[in-house]
């Protein structure tokens, strides 16, 4: 999922450095603006897509609206998570910023100018850029949490698991619920001798 958004943004900036030195934790950072948030947001959903036909043979057998209900719901919550938790591991000289796309950095800095490429006739962009204002500023309390928790890679993929799979708020039928509650419970088990190895390491260490 990180490499597709990763070449999908890329594609849409001119640069001097050649795409194949690019990678996933190593590539250049643009300031955010409205045509290319918009675009690194459609790229994120058909990511989620393939990401969960990749790694949850269950999501395949369920229907067109399933899926669909499942990745738009994922789509919000994991854009701000995956963003912060970015932000607390690729910016840590810049703690006034955070992720709007996997290449694309936001601050109140660059909000004057967000709204330069925006095509639309129609709009109150002055009003628009006091709400993008009000984002810039909830993002970077959500960065301050995620800062607070630390949370590493393993800690990480088992809540953006734990989030994919929640059903609560959904219509959901009995197939859908078991395939969550076994999720569920694979995550919990695993999270659990995840940290009893752990610990085990610590006191070793500590002898």
């Amino acid at each position: 999922m990180c490499f597709g958004r990763l070449m999908g943004e890329m594609s849409t900036h001119q640069s001097e450095h050649s795409s194949f030195l690019y990678t996933s934790k190593n590539h250049p950072l643009f300031a955010a603006t409205c045509k290319s948030m918009n675009l690194s947001n459609r790229l994120l959903m058909s990511c989620i897509l393939e990401f969960a036909s990749s790694c949850f043979p269950e999501f395949e057998t369920l229907s067109d609206e399933e899926k669909r209900t499942l990745a738009v719901k994922f789509f919000f919550t994991f854009r701000l998570i995956d963003n912060a938790y970015r932000a607390s591991q690729q910016l840590v000289n810049f703690p006034n910023r955070t992720f709007g796309g996997f290449t694309l950095w936001l601050s109140e800095k660059v909000v004057d100018d967000y709204f330069n490429d925006f095509d639309e006739q129609t709009g109150d962009i002055d009003a628009a850029t006091k709400l993008m204002t009000q984002c810039c500023r909830k993002r970077l309390v959500g960065r301050r949490i995620i800062e607070r928790v630390n949370p590493d890679e393993a800690e990480f993929l088992a809540v953006i698991t734990l989030i994919f799979w929640a059903t609560n708020g959904l219509d959901s039928n009995e197939e859908l619920i078991r395939i969550s509650e076994m999720y569920q419970g694979q995550v919990l088990a695993e999270l659990h001798a995840y940290y009893r190895s752990v610990t085990f390491c610590a006191l070793k260490t500590m002898r």
